[in-house]
C-alpha cells in the first residue's frame, strides 16, 4: 500500500521534480544511514557532486603519473619508474652488463644485445616490400626506404645539401668546420671522413675489390663501378634543362653548364685570361714563367702579348 502510494505520488509531481534525487526529498536510505556510503550501494548526493565537479580540462591520472617519480642526481632526468632510472645510469656509470659471448662486445641493455646476436646469427627478419632487401633491425629498413622515397631529412644548414641519415650529415659538416682527423699511416694524407680513410689506403695496398661483370675492370670505390657502368648500359642520367644534352657524370654537366653561363673560374695569375676547366690551365708542357706554372693556351697567348716572357 505504501509502494503504490509513492507510485502515484511521483507520476503527479512535474517533470522538473521528477529529475531530483529521492534523497532529497525523503531523506537518506537505512543503506546510507548504516555506514555503507562508500559502498557499492552507498554514494551520497554530497560525493555524486564533487564527482560531476571535476575539470574536464584535467588529464586523469593514471597508477603511472600518479605514482612517485626517479630522479637521477646527476642530470636531474626523471623517470616513472625504477628500472628505467637505472638502465639511465648505466650512461653515467659506463656499466655495460650484457656481453656477446662470440666477439665479447658489450651493451647496457639486453634488447641491444638480442640486436647484435643477428649479426652472427644471420638473421634478417625486417624486409622491404618494394625490392625485397632484407635487414637485421627496423632502423636499418626505415633508413633504406629513404631510397625508394627520395626522402633526405637531414640537412646541412651552411649549404642546404641533404642526406638520408644523420650520421651522413654528421661527416659532411667536418667539411665545413675543416676537421681532417683521419690521418693514413703510409703517408700522412688527411681526411674528414673514416670511409675516405678507407677508400684512400686501397691505393697503397692495391686493392680493387668493385669489378665489372661485363669486361672484368677492376674499381677501387664503389663509386667508380657505378660510373663505369654506364658504358655499358648507355644510361645518362645528368641533363642540361637548356639543351637537353645528357652526360654519365654531374661533374661533366657541371662544366657543360658554364658554356650556357658563361663562367670561366680559372684564371691565369700571370695574364689574367681565364678558363671553363682547370685542365685548361696545367702546365702540360713543363713550360712555366718564373715558378708558376701555366698551361699551353695560356704561354701561347702570352708569347703572343708579351715578347719580353722568358718561357724555360
Amino acid at each position: 500500500m505504501k509502494h503504490t502510494f509513492l507510485f502515484y505520488f511521483v507520476l503527479s509531481l512535474p517533470l522538473a521534480l521528477k529529475c531530483v534525487p529521492l534523497a532529497a526529498l525523503f531523506g537518506p536510505r537505512k543503506d546510507q544511514s548504516l555506514g555503507l556510503e562508500g559502498s557499492e550501494f552507498g554514494g551520497t548526493a554530497s560525493t555524486q557532486g564533487k564527482a560531476r565537479e571535476m575539470d574536464p580540462a584535467q588529464p586523469l591520472k593514471t597508477p603511472r603519473t600518479r605514482g612517485k617519480t626517479y630522479s637521477c642526481e646527476q642530470c636531474d632526468k626523471t623517470f616513472t619508474r625504477s628500472s628505467s632510472l637505472k638502465k639511465h645510469m648505466r650512461i653515467h656509470t659506463g656499466e655495460r652488463p650484457y656481453r656477446c659471448e662470440q666477439c665479447d662486445k658489450t651493451f647496457t641493455e639486453s634488447s641491444s644485445l638480442k640486436k647484435h646476436m643477428r649479426i652472427h646469427t644471420g638473421e634478417k627478419p625486417f624486409e622491404c616490400g618494394l625490392c625485397g632487401h632484407v635487414f637485421t633491425q627496423s632502423q636499418h629498413l626505415e633508413c633504406h626506404m629513404r631510397i625508394h622515397t627520395g626522402e633526405r631529412p637531414y640537412s646541412c644548414e651552411q649549404c642546404e645539401k641533404t642526406f638520408t641519415h644523420s650520421s651522413s650529415l654528421k661527416e659532411h659538416t667536418k667539411i665545413h668546420a675543416g676537421e681532417k682527423e683521419y690521418i693514413c699511416d703510409e703517408c700522412g694524407k688527411s681526411f674528414n671522413q673514416l670511409s675516405v680513410l678507407r677508400q684512400h689506403k686501397r691505393v697503397h695496398d692495391g686493392l680493387k675489390p668493385y669489378e665489372c661483370e661485363q669486361c672484368g675492370k677492376t674499381f677501387s670505390q664503389s663509386q667508380n663501378l657505378e660510373r663505369h657502368m654506364r658504358i655499358h648500359t648507355g644510361e645518362r642520367p645528368y641533363r642540361c634543362e637548356q639543351c637537353d644534352k645528357s652526360f654519365t657524370e654531374s661533374s661533366s654537366l657541371k662544366k657543360h653548364m658554364r658554356i650556357h653561363t658563361g663562367e670561366r673560374p680559372y684564371r691565369c695569375e700571370q695574364c689574367d685570361k681565364s678558363f671553363t676547366e682547370s685542365s685548361s690551365l696545367k702546365n702540360t708542357r713543363g713550360a712555366t714563367l718564373g715558378k708558376s706554372p701555366l698551361s699551353v693556351a695560356c704561354v701561347d697567348m702570352c708569347l703572343l702579348s708579351h715578347s719580353i716572357l722568358n718561357v724555360t
